[in-house]
């Protein structure tokens, strides 16, 4: 990989302070719990990943609606009220805490078209070293 793709060793991703239940009338990707990553983390995200389709080469559409960086806790096609709830009872389970992140220092590259199938159909495509 060129350093436009991979600018440094890691990337360090920044979540908000509590996880959340997906959108009301959203399940085509069965995600039901998610954190949403903070703006400079998601902008760092989004750089990195425009380089890297860049330096692909592909002139493919990555996805269907805007970008909008997070971490799945939890999948399952879920009614609203039951996403709320296991997002409520995750932030009370005190292993939520204030400030959470992580660095990441690989990126798995994943053709995520499952729909309603779900992981299940994901295919990995690579995996990048951010070194």
């Amino acid at each position: 990989m060129s350093d436009a793709a991979a600018p440094c060793s890691f990337l360090r991703i920044d979540l908000f302070d509590e996880p959340s239940a997906m959108d009301q009338g959203t399940d085509e990707w069965s995600m039901s719990v998610l954190a949403w990553v903070k703006a400079e983390s998601g902008q760092r995200l989004k750089h990195f990943r425009d380089s890297l389709l860049q330096e692909l080469g592909t002139d493919k559409k990555v996805e269907a609606r805007p970008f909008r960086p997070h971490m799945s806790l939890l999948y399952g096609v879920l009614p609203y009220n039951d996403r709320v709830h296991e997002a409520e009872k995750l932030a009370k389970s005190g292993n939520w805490k204030e400030g959470m992140g992580f660095e990441m220092k690989t990126v798995k590259i994943m053709d995520c078209n499952g729909g309603f199938e779900g992981i299940k159909r994901w295919r990995e495509l690579g995996t990048v070293a951010l070194e």
